[in-house]
């Protein structure tokens, strides 16, 4: 499955060059390498617009399955059984607490600080021509190390209720603690 995954990053670096569209891995693809367990997809944030940059992707891919985009700027297809969610980096501005949130084109780190849990917050680009700097600026590779779920910021529970689900299956599958000031949210 790496190899696959390998030979699909060759085709977004490619993208990404062509559009010069900054691309990255990010989320749960990190912190599963991290844990050394292989992941069964792949979460990719664009600086860009992440439905035209999947569309242009499938125009080189084989095996490709499914394809969906939504209102939230993400583009979700599937290649030789790998699930691959792009999203535009994108701010979320929430007008009310359970409201869908109104959506923003941003940068990768605007896109990091909107997600729920420091160990899903952790971006590497996949643009680079020499070497790979992980961008963890809420200290992520830390967390998973230690084996924490941390809420990103205090209102995320409010912002997303289905988080609280997340947390706790998150808690289960991995053996994760939820960190004290996480679970009083």
């Amino acid at each position: 499955k790496l190899e696959k995954i390998q030979d699909l990053l060759a085709i977004i670096n490619k993208t990404s060059l062509k559009r010069n569209d900054k691309s990255y891995l990010i989320g749960g693809v990190i912190r599963d390498v991290i844990l050394s367990i292989e992941p069964n997809d792949i979460d990719i944030a664009i600086e860009g617009d992440a439905i035209s940059f999947g569309e242009e992707i499938l125009l080189n891919c084989e095996g490709k399955k499914i394809k969906h985009s939504s209102q939230f700027k993400t583009f979700t297809f599937s290649v030789n059984n790998l699930i691959v969610d792009l999203n535009s980096c994108r701010k979320e501005l929430y007008a009310y607490p359970g409201s869908l949130p109104t959506i923003e084109f941003s940068n990768i780190y605007h896109d990091i600080k909107r997600r729920d849990f420091t160990m899903n917050c952790m971006a590497l680009e996949i643009n680079l021509k020499e070497g790979n700097e992980l961008l963890d600026p809420l200290n992520g590779y830390e967390d998973v190390c230690n084996k924490n779920i941390r809420a990103v910021r205090e209102n995320i529970f409010i912002e997303d209720s289905t988080r609280i689900i997340r947390a706790l299956r998150y808690s289960g599958s991995l053996g994760f603690n939820i960190e004290e000031d996480t679970s009083d949210h």
